[in-house]
């Protein structure tokens, strides 16, 4: 199994600021170099606010708001508020892919492709479109809710279908619904998929989901490997 990095985006997370009701991170030459003009940080403001919240263990006023507000993105199935959204936000999967395409080209064949398109062509990569979902922003938000203890949201707020796993599925069941059966259901799935996490942010994900529901038999897992 891949060992956990607790540390992940540390760095980043140092150099948090408050924007509202949300943190956003420090802005990066690479990603001005690869995006141009963007909102930095507005793509993982969900992450970001509440995996800060859990680790700063706030439970301020000010983070209940940011919870909510960060519910009711993830309620309108929006990955940030529409007033973040700019010219280098992809329309749509298909815009972004295209920009990808385009800015590869550019980088890989600079000569001929200057000479079939405009100069200002696959200058920049759009970033993914407001409504590009994944799993983290839900795996963060319900931990956020069960540190601020204000399961509601999790009741009201669920993944769309394409983005259903089995150790999420059961996860959410299992802070709903405290049972045996569930708390069972949870450790047979989540440690049957341990050894194919591959990625140092899935495993962190995994980490967080343990600390939610408190199993030290997950945590102590993913720590002593």
């Amino acid at each position: 199994m891949k060992e956990l990095n607790l540390d992940l985006h540390k760095e980043t997370f140092d150099r948090l600021t408050k924007e509202g009701y949300f943190y956003i991170g420090p802005y990066q030459q690479w990603q001005a170099d690869k995006y141009g003009e963007c909102f930095y940080g507005a793509f993982d403001v969900i992450y970001n606010t509440c995996r800060k919240i859990i680790d700063d263990n706030d439970k301020s006023d000010w983070a209940y708001d940011a919870v909510f507000e960060c519910a009711n993105l993830l309620r309108a199935r929006i990955r940030y508020p529409d007033k973040w959204v700019t010219k280098n936000v992809a329309k749509n999967r298909i815009d972004e892919w295209w920009s990808i395409k385009m800015y590869n080209c550019r980088y890989k064949d600079r000569d001929w492709f200057k000479k079939l398109f405009k100069q200002d062509t696959g200058k920049y990569v759009k970033i993914g479109p407001n409504t590009k979902l994944t799993r983290d922003p839900y795996v963060y938000l319900y931990a956020a809710c069960v540190h601020l203890n204000i399961l509601q949201f999790i009741e009201v707020i669920q993944p769309p279908w394409y983005l259903f796993r089995p150790s999420l599925w059961v996860w959410r069941k299992y802070i709903l619904h405290r049972t045996k059966f569930w708390q069972w259901a949870y450790e047979v799935t989540e440690l049957s998929q341990l050894w194919m996490v591959k990625k140092d942010y899935a495993l962190l994900m995994v980490y967080y989901r343990a600390c939610a529901v408190y199993n030290r038999r997950i945590i102590e897992k993913l720590i002593t490997t």
